[in-house]
């Protein structure tokens, strides 16, 4: 499959239609995005227009978050363009992906910019949940400040990843940052911090039981809860 796989990518440098056509014939998914997405990345109206001609029917077009994907790397604004044109799916988690991995690069000043150029709420929240995530990893705090500040709908999106990076490094901070998202997100970021605040003896549970119960006119106030119960059922 390796000898094939590489013959695939150098018969793409050559002859790309040809390469993703015999991918394609063989069946092969995962061949045809990989050569699909090289395509993309040296023609990128012809890649998107064999994407386009082979969709299947109403379908997400798998193909088209290959065209993305080989895009991204070359012109964000084209490959976003796409991407918007996507439906939700797990195709368009693909393409977005892609994007977000592109704009990395750049640095996270650069990707923190991005979703604000975007109209559509649920991109925005969208792709912010995804650079929240990978700016978290190595900055919770850089990530939680930013998120504390977006929309509602990408705080409440990106809130749960956020809140467990920085429950990993200090509990208390997490919580704080909890009190200062819109109501509507805290119950996502608040669940994954109280199994953290309440790790340990009694006296934690205890501040965890306090803590939890100033949410109680928070909305979705029922996941937080059952999230306690199930902490002090586990124990």
């Amino acid at each position: 499959r390796r000898v094939l796989f590489r013959s695939l990518r150098a018969w793409a440098k050559l002859d790309p239609a040809g390469a993703v056509q015999a991918a394609s014939d063989r069946g092969s998914n995962r061949d045809t995005m990989t050569v699909l997405a090289a395509w993309a990345g040296q023609d990128p109206a012809a890649a998107e227009a064999w994407a386009r001609d082979h969709a299947d029917g109403n379908k997400p077009n798998r193909w088209m978050a290959a065209v993305i994907r080989g895009l991204a790397a070359h012109d964000l604004d084209a490959a976003s363009q796409l991407a918007q044109e996507m439906p939700a799916s797990r195709e368009r988690g693909w393409a977005m992906e892609a994007i977000t991995r592109a704009l990395m690069v750049d640095g996270a000043e650069a990707a923190m910019a991005f979703p604000a150029t975007l109209k559509a709420e649920h991109l925005r929240a969208g792709f912010t949940a995804m650079i929240a995530g990978r700016i978290a990893e190595r900055d919770p705090a850089a990530a939680a400040a930013w998120v504390a500040s977006a929309d509602t709908e990408s705080q409440r999106q990106a809130a749960e990843t956020v809140a467990r990076a920085m429950a990993r490094q200090d509990v208390d901070s997490a919580a704080a940052w909890v009190n200062k998202l819109d109501p509507r997100a805290k119950a996502a970021a608040a669940s994954v911090v109280i199994p953290a605040m309440a790790e340990g003896d009694i006296a934690n549970i205890t501040k965890t039981a306090n803590w939890v119960s100033g949410f109680s006119a928070t909305p979705n106030f029922d996941r937080m809860a059952e999230e306690f119960v199930w902490c002090c059922d586990y124990r």
